[in-house]
């Protein structure tokens, strides 16, 4: 299973102990019963928002991943494009 390789979830992209920007990542994998996902978009929200001057749990502007293709489904990512403080977020994807 390829997809085992990927850093799945969240997690810090640095080595910096007190901020650094954040990537979260899913995988869906390719279904063998022929269906397909048909998921148009994936947003993720949470406490974390604050760090990015929005408001926490706005699902309004939660930020929205990007697509990739994979060998075995599709992994959906997003960066954040400032550090984050190092600490616990809550966070859940929309």
């Amino acid at each position: 299973m390829e997809y085992m390789k990927e850093k799945l979830g969240s997690w810090q992209v640095g080595t910096s102990h007190t901020t650094d920007r954040v990537r979260f990542k899913v995988f869906f994998p390719n279904e063998n019963n022929g269906l397909q996902h048909n998921i148009k978009s994936i947003q993720v929200t949470g406490d974390f928002q604050t760090e990015l001057g929005q408001t926490a749990w706005d699902f309004t502007n939660a930020p929205s991943l990007t697509r990739t293709s994979h060998p075995e489904g599709e992994v959906w990512s997003y960066e954040t494009p400032t550090d984050l403080k190092a600490g616990f977020y809550e966070y859940k994807y929309y």
